[in-house]
């Protein structure tokens, strides 16, 4: 009342109207409600569709995105989500290669997959997750390569915005977006909004994670994943690319395109040593490569 009155006194009627209506048109905060923020903010609505769809149709060129997926026998019940979230994509221009490796009989995948947009390929048995990757890379018809993880699934503006970069960005070498989690349930959570190319801050972390996108010139001028890294494979290749990249061409997309799967069962302590490990070893290698002279 006495910071009104005030208004009022030095600023007259018209002013203390002003100040009203500036602090009614204020959205209200969502006081870290991650929800909230979703349906205000993260939510399409039937003219947002109408007008990403218009937009697509009148694209001068519409390129493939090409989806890369390895899968193991365990992974199936995960399958269905993610393939679903694709066939949702208001950008319908894009093809998933299914990597099955390992001991996986593949009958069972040929007989589940209709959609014409994905293919199942089967790798040799001894091949790792990073190795059937590889594999499926060398299959591709996309000029653009992005590295899916069974279970996890893509918002459905996710494609439509990585054309809309490719578009603006013809020289890009390497898009991301922002990411979150997704539990069994489908609920969303642990949102990374993640900030504009900082080369101090990927050597630390490996920030770009999901959605990243490459062209598939660049793939092929890194040899694809490498296998030695496990765990860490994506990680490394993501520095061993920012290595042939000026930072312009290194395009950050700030939307949450990616909702990462959680899995059912927490991490075993010993697995998530040997990650870091393989991590550290990735940022030490490419800091050889790069003659800095620094231990990680």
């Amino acid at each position: 009342m006495h910071k009104a009155s005030r208004v009022l006194q030095y600023e007259g009627f018209l002013g203390f109207w002003r100040r009203l209506q500036q602090k009614l048109s204020k959205p209200k905060r969502l006081k870290g409600n991650y929800q909230a923020w979703i349906r205000r903010y993260d939510t399409l609505n039937d003219q947002q569709r109408s007008q990403i769809g218009n937009r697509i149709q009148g694209l001068p060129h519409t390129p493939v995105i090409s989806l890369i997926m390895a899968v193991q026998l365990d992974s199936w019940p995960n399958l269905t989500p993610s393939i679903d979230s694709l066939q949702r994509q208001l950008y319908p221009h894009w093809e998933l290669c299914l990597a099955v490796y390992g001991a996986t009989p593949g009958e069972w995948l040929d007989q589940a997959i209709s959609d014409h947009r994905i293919c199942i390929i089967h790798c040799p048995a001894e091949e790792d997750a990073a190795g059937a990757k590889n594999f499926a890379f060398g299959q591709i018809t996309g000029n653009f390569a992005v590295f899916l993880d069974a279970g996890d699934e893509l918002a459905d503006h996710a494609l439509y915005h990585i054309v809309e970069a490719i578009h603006q960005h013809p020289n890009a070498g390497l898009i991301y977006s922002d990411e979150d989690q997704i539990n069994q349930a489908g609920k969303r959570l642990n949102p990374h909004f993640k900030c504009e190319f900082n080369y101090e801050l990927l050597l630390a972390s490996d920030i770009l994670t999901h959605l990243t996108v490459y062209p598939r010139a660049l793939l092929q001028q890194l040899s694809g994943l490498k296998t030695e890294y496990a765990t860490a494979a994506e990680y490394d290749l993501a520095l061993r690319a920012i290595e042939c990249l000026d930072p312009d061409q290194i395009i950050h997309i700030p939307h949450i395109l990616y909702h990462q799967r959680v899995p059912s069962y927490p991490k075993k302590l010993g697995l998530n040593s040997f990650a870091m490990g393989m991590e550290r070893q990735a940022v030490q290698d490419h800091l050889r490569r790069c003659a800095i002279d620094a231990e990680v």
